[in-house]
């Protein structure tokens, strides 16, 4: 037994004394602290840069969805109230509206043909054009409520028939398991963060044993069952500590930013964490790792 904590701590010391040991748990340990931060770290960006309080430009864009449009009306069944309402710009001939949009005056324009066709008119297409489904949206009510009232139908009934809202509530009398996803993944993930770095110590200690003149006496001096049953925990505690190190500094980032994590992040994590998953996870955990 003598023998079997001298190998138990000289393997330790030299694991926990390694500068590639020390950097690497810093590393990780800074990492995960960042990577808990980062709430926080989006709260004060939108502080400084003002987003949480859009300023006169962001409130005209919201009210006036169609600022930037030109539209150019070729049919009489179509009101031009409605884009006007919305900020659009009313022209008179397509060419004063090419023009507008190659000058950079309006970024899209639209030639609305009938109630239920338009062309669609830009000078350099990107994704984040969407003018064109509210000039759909528009058209498309238009194009319902008139024959709503063809078919002598009442429109608001209509609508109101179309938006009925349904309340439901559920009720589980088992368990559930959306609520557990969040700290099921974690969980998983810190236990092949724990093989992973056992693994790493067991690793570098068969190559030390080449090169450690202390380690080359012990071998010699001791029987290979002690040297065995040493080395084995040594690494053991040794990945424990290092794995403890890391998540300690995780929980306590967590517990340092929990007031800006949205609400769905910490009841995901906290609903499922009851004492009877904890136990099973730490019993699971302990005899997997002390097999592997």
């Amino acid at each position: 037994m003598k023998q079997i904590s001298h190998v138990f701590l000289f393997e330790l010391k030299s694991i926990l004394r390694k500068r590639s040991v020390i950097i690497t748990t810093l590393l990780f340990a800074f990492i995960l602290f960042a990577v808990t931060t980062i709430p926080t770290g989006m709260k004060l960006y939108k502080q400084f840069t003002g987003d949480e309080q859009p300023d006169g430009d962001d409130i005209i864009s919201a009210e006036l969805p169609l600022k930037d449009v030109g539209i150019l009306m070729l049919t009489q069944d179509v009101s031009d109230e409605q884009f006007v309402s919305l900020g659009a710009t009313i022209y008179n001939n397509q060419n004063e509206l090419k023009k507008d949009i190659e000058n950079g005056d309006i970024i899209n324009g639209f030639v609305i043909d009938s109630p239920t066709s338009f062309e669609n008119i830009v000078l350099d297409r990107s994704w984040d054009l969407y003018h064109d489904h509210i000039i759909i949206s528009i058209l498309k009510t238009n194009a319902t409520n008139q024959k709503l009232i063809e078919y002598d139908l009442d429109v608001e009934k209509v609508y109101d028939a179309f938006n009925v809202e349904i309340t439901t509530k559920e009720t589980i009398l088992g368990k559930n398991a959306t609520s557990n996803i969040f700290i099921s993944f974690f969980l998983m993930f810190a236990i092949y963060m724990l093989v992973i770095m056992y693994g790493s110590f067991v690793a570098t200690s068969v190559a030390r044993e080449k090169d450690n003149r202390t380690m080359e006496i012990l071998i010699t001096s001791t029987k290979p069952a002690t040297l065995i049953i040493g080395k084995v925990f040594a690494n053991a505690i040794g990945g424990l500590a290092q794995f403890g190190f890391i998540i300690a500094t995780g929980i306590f980032g967590f517990l340092l930013n929990k007031v800006n994590y949205p609400t769905t992040i910490v009841e995901g994590l906290f609903h499922g964490l009851t004492f009877g998953n904890v136990f099973v996870f730490l019993l699971f955990t302990a005899v997997g790792y002390l097999l592997y």
